[in-house]
């Protein structure tokens, strides 16, 4: 299941931006790590990362991590995009799932269930924020 891109102006940039390209959309990160904790999920803190942050759901068996990007964050010529009207900027999420290197060679672990799971209740919050205009098909490419 694909986790709907979305434009809003809900999430401020600021004050959580540490460079030029880290850390963009930090509050963002903190209202989707909110919204888990009701479903039920422990994440960790969230951390920058280039043009948007990550934030780790489970590390027992297997890695479980979010990734968001602000795409004009990694688009930009000298972030000129940034702007533009915050109701504009387009925000991605995705989940990514990885088991260790070592314990794959003894037991296949199955990730997809738990991934499938997470993606389903990020869909969910997001869809119940009226703030947010969700994007029925990707306006983005993550191997751009």
């Amino acid at each position: 299941m694909a986790i709907p891109a979305f434009h809003t102006s809900l999430f401020a940039l600021e004050p959580h931006i540490t460079s030029d390209s880290d850390g963009w959309g930090m509050a963002y990160g903190e209202w989707l790590a909110n919204k888990l904790r009701l479903r039920g999920y422990a994440p960790e803190p969230v951390r920058p990362d280039t043009c948007g942050w990550n934030m780790r759901i489970q590390q027992e068996g297997f890695m479980l991590r979010i990734h968001c990007m602000l795409h004009e964050a990694r688009q930009a010529s000298n972030f000129d995009a940034l702007h533009l009207p915050a109701d504009t900027w387009l925000w991605t999420t995705q989940v990514v799932a990885s088991t260790p290197l070592f314990k794959g060679f003894f037991k296949k672990i199955d990730t997809e269930l738990a991934k499938n799971r997470l993606e389903q209740e990020i869909s969910a919050a997001l869809q119940a924020e009226a703030d947010l205009h969700l994007l029925d098909e990707p306006e983005f490419d993550y191997d751009d």
